[in-house]
């Protein structure tokens, strides 16, 4: 459904805004054919930031079968993300319906952001729509030019989201969203 040029290009920006960051901080990248699920299941437990950037969906019941897709066809599922013994405190999903959650169930349903938030995690950016790679891509470059982790999240996705907004007026920026325990 789509290579996603925008992606490969938004993971090198982070990748070297990440290796910038000092301090303790190591970059453990799957693209392509490694970011099959065990792999990313196994980074998952060890990451304090997690970036995905690639293809979301939200589906069925309430959102239950909602999942990013991975190498090889696999998915990374919210039981996944439920079942995580350790979260990362941060995530950013650079993919479409990350945020997205449903009204068919008694309360509110559940999309990927609010397992992640369910399973530990501070703090997740993602889109709560579909959006054009170029559009995440974008977004994603302002926002990890100048956040850290530990900085003030709602301000820097605030300062990225108007940045980008001054560049290119007519796209929709507001589709990303953070979401925080």
């Amino acid at each position: 459904e789509g290579n996603l040029p925008a992606a490969r290009q938004e993971a090198d920006e982070v990748g070297r805004a990440i290796g910038s960051w000092g301090r303790g901080w190591t970059l453990e990248r799957l693209e392509s054919r490694d970011a099959e699920a065990a792999a990313v299941r196994s980074a998952l437990a060890k990451a304090d930031l997690f970036h995905f950037a690639g293809h979301g969906n939200f589906g069925g019941f309430a959102g239950w079968d909602s999942a990013l897709r991975l190498a090889g066809g696999a998915r990374l599922t919210l039981s996944d993300l439920l079942a995580l013994g350790r979260a990362p405190s941060w995530v950013v999903l650079s993919a479409c319906d990350g945020g997205h959650s449903s009204e068919q169930a008694p309360g509110e349903g559940i999309g990927l952001a609010q397992a992640f938030l369910l399973a530990g995690t501070q703090s997740v950016i993602t889109a709560v729509r579909t959006v054009p790679d170029r559009t995440a891509r974008d977004l994603m470059r302002e926002l990890y030019q100048s956040w850290q982790p530990g900085a003030d999240l709602p301000e820097q996705l605030r300062r990225a989201q108007l940045a980008c907004r001054q560049k290119e007026p007519t796209v929709d920026w507001t589709s990303f969203r953070l979401y925080e325990r």
